[in-house]
């Protein structure tokens, strides 16, 4: 449906808060400013011959003037399950937890190809033999794949016995023929390691332990010895402290226990083999190390470590190092010779996948902080991996006022600002968290909210029932926490309002607020009494925004109604300052999402489950338009343009992807991308839209111009879009004679037709000034008497129907020039049909509905705000002197005032 509001203030968003800002500027890439007929810069005004790469050297998507962060060792936009590099450090192999596996250059953290594993869902664990040769993967089931490398010709699938277990730990012999998959059996009467000849894919042994969780194997050479051990749950009330801090050590062979091997510590953490098969090191869950005799079982040495080290363990090839990790990333490196420590690296939390030796002396870990792969040498600290940027997906963005300057949020708590010029980071500011509240390698929030200025950030917390922690930016302090419980199990939604004095969240049974100044709580917004929203397990969080001049305040609620499941959603819609509920919408079957408003404050839009966008009036909560997305995906996030015109969404559609299978075919399969979806409100179609993220996007922002936007992913980048001069094209000078059918396309009824002719009338100023005095004049006051406008109401009822239509178009034209004629009419009874075309009539009017003409008017001076030269400014001003109701001066009027805010 058609529908345009004038938006006359800056803005820009995060996940659904709107804030002001004035005019920037936006250089390219490579430093040079961009030139533009404004003089103060516009990002996105002109590409020219921009840069096609990133800082980083990697190819930019279609229609990007920038990265900020790397997409070098991102894999798959989403978590990383997995992790291994072969021996001879050429391959670097991940999973993000499904079917296909990634393989990459370990150098420069490039993708080489996928990988996909035929009936191996959801890879928990892979190690390479040391020839470098083979892959072991392992799936959930558990399914255990041989793969060649780099081919992906599958040498051996090897099935355990009993089926549908989880698996829980991965070993192979040195020689690659012998593979051992411990499980998580807990609850089942018998609990085995199951050990497989590879070159027979043959089941050797189920090997019976005495654990029965978490139950793990180490292989010595050949096969010869396997060494197994676990955690022990009590049952019943049994309790022998001895199971957790045992290791069985059996014959490979027959499949015989030799001996028991018990340590006088807590808990068995780990154990290797070294590679000549004679040593035996193990690990408990304090801090020591013992090393014994593994032919007799005999304990020959121990030393101290650091405590809950050895989750991996593993000797060096050649024997001379032993290296223990910890699930922190935390890794110990000693010469075996000597006990003597010749390495240490602590690096920030996350969680630690596998350790590789590519050349004598050097140990490389593999690590993960959410969807980032990191490496480094363990022995010398250094990393091996870009550090530079988010982790974890990005949460927020921000412009600063003068646009120099881009602020992020991601989920591991971590702040930058990046120059917006040179698309480098200029700073970055991790939030502490209290240590014994922080879990994983994340700082434990369930959203974030900036105030406008972006002086503070709130992040949701797990104190308790839930808390949000409001920091100051400026000093990196702690202001103060506001208990917020948890909308059943969820974590708060929650923003500031614009002036950054008042924070709300969404609460079970109002919106709460709070001063931000002075930690007092403020009278609350209450929600509608609902005996279904008030049950255990049944919400699933919210939504909040302001106005950006803080006067209105919308809020959404969801759950399920408790006796039949049904989704419930709600908007609600408040006077904040007379506390008064001014509307209530709600959508059973479907949750909202995130709500955002227009710069003026006159617009909300709601996306829902049905992959439309709502917009509502402001002031009342009516309908006045709904944009329809992809068919495939839903809006994740959105953001009006400032200066109105534009409303930018998130989309994930479902495309098909290529992976090279086991067998070397092709294949493929259904898989999640991105869409950025840029709506134009004059028409309600889609105008322009961006593919460049891996996985979801949930945060966007507008530059505070409006030409450029930049979209934050789970993939950790932030990509910065042309939404004036698609990168990709260059369009030649136009011809006089072409100037005429540029004129006409400027009606197309497709946005995305209608926005090239607009780019070629920016791209030759002089000729387009020149046409469009030509045909943009100010529009003349209607001259027509208030009984005259009476007499074309009334013809909408006369038994001509030539007359009835004529009179139709008559009052459309008008437009709000009738409008008062037109609603005093709808309250008279004159009749069936004539009520129901002084209806449409009305309909058309609230919801800013265009006419063709009205549209071209509308991109007509998008143009002339676009150029902004003198010419241009003289042009608006003629234009602004037009009759008061008319599209075209409202359209003039407001481009005046934006252009005469951003000098």
């Amino acid at each position: 449906m058609c529908c345009r509001l004038g938006l006359l203030a800056a803005s820009f968003i995060f996940v659904g808060q709107v804030f002001n800002l004035s005019a920037q500027v936006i250089t390219s890439p490579t430093g040079q400013a961009e030139t533009s007929s404004n003089s103060k810069g516009d990002a996105g005004a002109k590409t020219g011959s921009a840069a096609k790469l990133d800082v980083h050297g990697d190819p930019l998507p279609d229609g990007a003037l920038m990265r900020f962060g790397t997409s070098r060792f991102r894999f798959g936009g989403g978590g990383i399950s997995a992790a291994a590099l072969s021996p001879d450090g050429k391959l670097l192999v991940t999973s993000q937890g499904g079917d296909v596996v990634t393989l990459a250059d370990p150098a420069t953290g490039k993708l080489i190809n996928n990988l996909r594993l035929p009936g191996g869902f959801g890879v928990a664990a892979m190690q390479f033999t040391n020839d470098s040769k083979r892959l072991v993967t392992m799936s959930y089931g558990p399914q255990i794949q041989v793969v060649d490398m780099p081919s992906g010709k599958s040498v051996a699938k090897l099935t355990t016995p009993q089926q549908n277990v989880q698996p829980a730990g991965l070993s192979i012999s040195p020689d690659g023929n012998f593979v051992a998959v411990g499980t998580n059996n807990f609850g089942q009467p018998k609990n085995s390691v199951y050990l497989f000849e590879v070159s027979s894919s043959k089941l050797l042994h189920s090997l019976e332990v005495i654990q029965n969780n978490q139950i793990k194997a180490a292989i010595a050479p050949n096969g010869a010895l396997v060494a197994t051990w676990g955690y022990y749950i009590p049952k019943g009330g049994e309790n022998d402290p001895d199971q957790g801090r045992t290791v069985q050590v059996f014959d490979g062979k027959t499949g015989k226990e030799l001996r028991k091997i018990v340590i006088d510590r807590n808990q068995i953490m780990g154990a290797a083999f070294s590679p000549d098969g004679k040593t035996l090191a193990v690990a408990s869950g304090m801090a020591s190390f013992h090393l014994f005799d593994a032919e007799s079982g005999k304990e020959q040495r121990g030393f101290a470590g650091r405590r809950g080290q050895g989750q991996q363990l593993h000797f060096s090839p050649d024997g001379k190092l032993l290296v223990a990790a910890a699930m922190d990333g935390t890794v110990q490196v000693w010469e075996t010779s000597t006990n003597k420590r010749v390495g240490l690296s602590d690096r920030p939390r996350q969680r630690l996948f596998s350790l590789a030796f590519p050349k004598e002396g050097e140990v490389w870990a593999l690590g993960s902080e959410g969807a980032t792969l990191s490496m480094w040498n363990a022995v010398t600290g250094k990393s091996l991996a870009p550090e530079d940027g988010h982790h974890f997906w990005i949460r927020t963005l921000a412009f600063s006022s003068d646009g120099k300057t881009l602020l992020s949020t991601s989920a591991e708590g971590k702040v930058c600002w990046w120059d917006t010029a040179t698309g480098k980071e200029l700073r970055n500011f991790i939030l502490r968290d209290d240590p014994h509240n922080r879990y994983g390698s994340a700082y434990n929030s369930g959203g974030y909210a900036l105030s406008r200025d972006g002086k503070y950030l709130a992040a949701a917390t797990d104190y308790g029932m839930g808390a949000i922690r409001v920091w100051d930016l400026a000093n990196g302090q702690v202001l103060c926490d506001f208990d917020a419980p948890r909308f059943y199990g969820n974590a708060p939604s929650f923003g500031f309002s614009p002036d950054g004095s008042k924070l709300a969240a969404v609460g079970q049974r109002s919106v709460l607020v709070w001063d931000v100044s002075t930690g007092m709580e403020l009278p609350s917004l209450p929600f509608k009494d609902d005996p279904n929203a008030n049950q255990p397990g049944g919400g699933n969080g919210g939504s909040i925004a302001f106005t950006p001049d803080g006067k209105l305040l919308a809020a959404s609620r969801n759950y399920y109604d408790r006796t039949t499941g049904t989704p419930l959603g709600e908007v609600y819609l408040y006077n904040v300052e007379k506390r008064s509920l001014i509307h209530k919408l709600d959508r059973a079957g479907q949750f909202p999402g995130a709500l955002t408003f227009s710069a003026d404050g006159k617009l909300l839009a709601v996306p829902m489950q049905d992959r439309t966008v709502l917009l509502l009036r402001a002031g009342t909560g009516k309908e006045v338009g709904r944009l329809n997305g992809s068919q495939q995906g839903g809006v994740q996030a959105l953001a009006f343009s400032p200066d109105g015109r534009l409303v930018a969404g998130s989309q994930v559609d479902n495309v098909y992807r290529s992976a090279v299978s086991v067998n070397s075919m092709v294949v493929g399969s259904l898989q999640p991308r991105n869409r950025i979806v840029l709506w134009e409100l004059a028409s309600g179609q889609i105008r322009q839209d961006f593919v460049g993220h891996e996985g979801a996007v949930a945060a966007l922002a507008f530059s505070p111009n409006g030409k450029a936007l930049a979209t934050g992913g789970f993939d950790t980048t932030i990509v910065l879009w042309d939404l004036k001069h698609r990168a990709s094209e260059k369009f030649a000078v136009v011809a006089p004679e072409e100037m005429d059918q540029l004129w006409n396309d400027l009606t197309h009824k497709e946005a995305k037709q209608a926005l090239k002719p607009m780019q070629r009338l920016l791209d030759s100023p002089k000729l387009a000034l020149d046409f469009l005095q030509e045909h943009l004049q100010p529009v003349k006051a209607p001259d027509i008497k208030a009984e005259e406008i009476e007499k074309l109401i009334a013809d909408l009822d006369h038994e001509n129907f030539n007359i009835r239509a004529k009179a139709n178009r008559s009052l459309e034209q008008l437009g709000e020039v009738a409008g008062p004629a037109l609603r005093k009419a709808a309250d008279v009874d004159l009749g069936l049909e004539v009520a129901r075309r002084i209806k449409s009539l009305v309909e058309k009017l609230d919801k800013g509905t265009l006419t063709p003409e009205e549209v071209r008017w509308v991109r007509a001076v998008e143009v002339l705000e676009s150029l902004a030269s003198p010419e241009a400014l003289a042009m608006l001003e003629s234009l602004a002197r037009g009759a008061p109701q008319a599209r075209l001066t409202l359209e003039a009027r407001e481009a005046l005032g934006r252009l005469r805010q951003s000098k």
